[in-house]
Formats: C-alpha cells, sequence, structure tokens
C-alpha cells in the first residue's frame, strides 16, 4: 500500500531567523486524509509548499528532516521528488488558473452539472466569482487522480451549496481508497467528520487574544449629513460583461450601523460590493454617497492591494496621506495581531496575515464607510473575534460598515440588517 511520510526537524525561511516548524512528523497509507490545523502563520501553508516542492524551488529555505512516498526518499535539498504525482489547489482562487474548454464526459452529479451550466455562462475564468473560481479549482482537482491532493484553505470561499460539492468530492475520493490528501482549513468543523488524522500546528503564534482598543477614529462633520444617510441607491440595477446580475436595488448605509450581505457563490454580492465603492456604474437607478462621505473597500484578493515594502509602512501609507495621529497606525497594528511581522514584506506573508494587513491599512485612512468583501477568509478563532471587536468599534466611532462574507455566525453578531441577495434582488431577512 503506497505510503507518504514526513518529518520536519527545523524549518526556518532564509529571510529571516525564526524557527517557524520543529519536530513535525506524520505518515499517511493510501486513501487517507489529513487535517492541518494552527493559527494564521503557523505554518500549514509552508508545509504544503514544502510537500509540492515551492520550497525549496521557488521559495529558499533552511530546513533538517526527509520526506518519503513508497520508501523512496525526496531529495529535500533540490525539490527532485520521485514518480509521485500532486495536485495542488492554492489558498487564493485568484492566484490560480482553469481552463474555460475543458470537457465533462459522462459526468452526471449535481457538481459537474453545475459546473458544465456556470462555464456556458461566462465568457471565462476570469468571469466567476471567487466561490465559483474556488469551486471549479476544486472539482478539477478532485478529478485528476493523484497521488497527492493538497488543498490549502479549500472552504474559505465556497457556500453552502460548494460546501456539500466538496464534501461529495471528498467521500468520493475516499471510497475509492486510492491517493492521499491534505487539507489545511480554518472552517474544519464542516468536514471533521471526513478526516483521518489530524496535526495541530503549534508554534505560538497568534495563540493569544489581542487586546481591544479604542480607535482613534473621528465621525465626519454631522453637517455634511443631513439626510441621515452615507450612500443610497435607489431602483439600481447592475451588470457585468453585458449580463443583469442585480436589479431593482434599494439600500442605504447609515452612520454606526453594519448592514450583513451574504448569498451563494456568484448571486452579485462582491458586484453590489464594487457599485457601492464606485469602482462600478449603475445600469439603471440612482446612487447618492452625502458630500464629504470617505469610502474604503477590503476586496477579496488582499495580495493585489498591498503596496509598500513592510507591514508598518503599508498601515502607515494611508494614515499619513489623511493627517492620522502618529499612535494609530501602531494601534492598528496591535489590534490585528501584527506586531510579530511589523517589518515582514506584506507579500511574504500567509493569505490570513495579509488580509489583517489590508484591513488595517484601510482603517487607517479614517473613512466615514468600510465595505468588507469576505473579510474572515484565512482567519483563525482569534482573528474572527477580534475582526468582530474591530467592528463593534466601529460601530461605535459613527462608521458605517457593509459586511459580506459566507460566515453566517460573523453575519449574525456582527450585523444590524442582513440582506440575502438571491435571484438578482437584495431581500431583508432576519438572522440566519
Amino acid at each position: 500500500m503506497p505510503t507518504f511520510k514526513l518529518e520536519i526537524d527545523n524549518f526556518k525561511y532564509k529571510r529571516n531567523d525564526v524557527t517557524l516548524l520543529k519536530d513535525i512528523k506524520f505518515s499517511l497509507n493510501e486513501g487517507r486524509c489529513l487535517l492541518l490545523r494552527g493559527a494564521t502563520g503557523s505554518g500549514k501553508t509552508t508545509i504544503l509548499n514544502l510537500i509540492n516542492g515551492v520550497i525549496p524551488e521557488i521559495i529558499p529555505a533552511f530546513f533538517d528532516g526527509r520526506m518519503l512516498f513508497n520508501g523512496q526518499e525526496y531529495a529535500l535539498a533540490t525539490g527532485s521528488h520521485p514518480w509521485c504525482s500532486a495536485y495542488t489547489v492554492m489558498q487564493n482562487p485568484f492566484h490560480s488558473f482553469a481552463a474555460s474548454n475543458f470537457k465533462l464526459y459522462g459526468k452526471d452529479d449535481a457538481d459537474s452539472k453545475w459546473l458544465l451550466t456556470r462555464m456556458e455562462e461566462a465568457r471565462s475564468f476570469q468571469d466567476l466569482s471567487a466561490g465559483e473560481r474556488q469551486r471549479t479549482l476544486l472539482w478539477q482537482a478532485f478529478n485528476a487522480s493523484n497521488d497527492l491532493l493538497l488543498l490549502d484553505e479549500p472552504l474559505a470561499h465556497l457556500d453552502s451549496q460548494g460546501v456539500d460539492a466538496f464534501r461529495q468530492n471528498l467521500i468520493r475520493r475516499k471510497e475509492r481508497g486510492r491517493g492521499i490528501t491534505i487539507i489545511t482549513e480554518h472552517r474544519w468543523n464542516n468536514i471533521i467528520d471526513l478526516i483521518d488524522e489530524e496535526l495541530i500546528l503549534t508554534n505560538g503564534i497568534n495563540e493569544k487574544e489581542c487586546e481591544p482598543i479604542n480607535f482613534i477614529l473621528n465621525a465626519s462633520d454631522d453637517n455634511n449629513r443631513k439626510n441621515g444617510f452615507l450612500i443610497k441607491m435607489q431602483n439600481a440595477s447592475l451588470s457585468i460583461a453585458g449580463k443583469k446580475i442585480l436589479q431593482d436595488i434599494n439600500c442605504e448605509i447609515h452612520p454606526g450601523e453594519v448592514v450583513g450581505i451574504t448569498g451563494i457563490n456568484g448571486c452579485g454580492k462582491t458586484t453590489l460590493a464594487k457599485a457601492l465603492s464606485g469602482q462600478l456604474k449603475l445600469v439603471n437607478g440612482s446612487m447618492e454617497m452625502n458630500k464629504g462621505v470617505k469610502c474604503s473597500m477590503l476586496g477579496e484578493d488582499p495580495k493585489s492591494q498591498l503596496l509598500c515594502d513592510s507591514v508598518e509602512m503599508e498601515v502607515r501609507f494611508a494614515a499619513d496621506n489623511y493627517g492620522m495621529a502618529e499612535i494609530f497606525p501602531a494601534e492598528l497594528i496591535k489590534a490585528f495581531g501584527l506586531e510579530c511581522v511589523n517589518e515582514c514584506v506584506p507579500l511574504k506573508l500567509s493569505h490570513g496575515q495579509q488580509e489583517r494587513t489590508v484591513t488595517a491599512a484601510a482603517l487607517s485612512g479614517n473613512p466615514d464607510l468600510i465595505i468588507f468583501d469576505e473579510p474572515a477568509q484565512g482567519q483563525d478563532n482569534v482573528g474572527i473575534k477580534n475582526l468582530l471587536r474591530v467592528i463593534n468599534n466601529l460601530k461605535k466611532c459613527g462608521k458605517g460598515v457593509v459586511l459580506i462574507s459566507h460566515y453566517l455566525d460573523l453575519i449574525n453578531q456582527a450585523s444590524d440588517r442582513i440582506y440575502l441577495i438571491e435571484d438578482g434582488k437584495m431581500n431583508s431577512v432576519g438572522a440566519l
């Protein structure tokens, strides 16, 4: 029976002298599934990159250990692998790609039918939402028949239907009893019954909750909000690539409130967010932003929003431009648990740390309206708790918050009003 074995005695990146992984050992037989758990930045993605050869072929590192497949040892120092097929689905679907013209012969399950429909509707892979891209990549991965399947936060962008599809694909792979699967995931409760073994990384990173802080944020002059709203959309319709996505949208965002928005992958959540932030023009209807209101949007791809050479510079950038107090960026870095990576290059951080960095950077400009598009991605439990604290603090400061997420617990706990986007409509709902 094919087996995979990994031993890491000591691992550190060449860019710093901090040991990230130490005394990591596990062995898996064919047909088994391993879950890697741990805090944001604890080294989960690093282990996957070591297995698939990204380390050290692309990312240099120092490490002691060995890796074997069917008793044959990998040459870790050079990244040279024995005969072994491995397929990796990265954490960020925006930095993955897929063919838009592949065929699905003899497939009649619900997942492949969904995929066929979406690929017929979309002009290309780029037209799909983050969740749709992720689901497409996962479908291809599960049907590639690999010895090793490495999945990095595969559920982060998926709605409930996507999670169900993922579960069914994993069940089929396990039932075939062929191939070894290694998953990193913060939403592990959704798949824990399908996991054979767990490895929990505990290197001290972000294991202690950050203390709540008092933001030094100032609300804009109320005289600029005589009508009592920050932004208002009336009878609005929105299209992408000529296809109507949303219609008859009516909503107002007020100071000091959190508006939660959810819905299935591809329903138009990000499209609405782009319209509210001024990145997308309306097809019909009207949108009015009150005088003096400053809006900041946090998109789904944190890497595309990073500009500077260090976390500190990134967070200070907007604060310096808007004349914020010197202490403010430092307090934001503390609030988001970024002190230990303060001098690091943001592009070299974990996905979750990048998300925290761009969020802190956006808030450092003292916006009046903040739009969060999937801010919980890559966040551990401490990160989610701190995100809730930050949102509550923004609310107390009189800021308006739009919270877009598939994490219903986050939506329910943080929101004053909740909207469900369904069939191109925006419907007000209670707790979900």
